[in-house]
């Protein structure tokens, strides 16, 4: 029972970090893309394309065998 609940919370904390520097990078995407020379079509294409490739691929990855061999690991 504690296991489950040790990589629970390992998985949680994991999570948390991603998201968190995921957070820290969205403020600062517009002045890097400004300085490239795009404007707020490239930034809003740019966090689509990251939001849609989740959608896609993480039901993907929960069915593929490699990725139950890493989720059971």
């Amino acid at each position: 029972m504690f296991a489950k609940n040790r990589n629970l919370l390992i998985l949680s904390f994991s999570l948390i970090v991603v998201m968190l520097g995921f957070g820290m990078v969205i403020p600062i995407f517009p002045f890097y893309i400004d300085k490239l020379g795009a404007g707020g079509s490239a930034l809003g294409l740019l966090v689509a394309t990251a939001a849609l490739t989740e959608l896609i691929f993480g039901p993907v990855w929960a069915v593929c065998p490699i990725g139950q061999a890493v989720s059971r690991s």
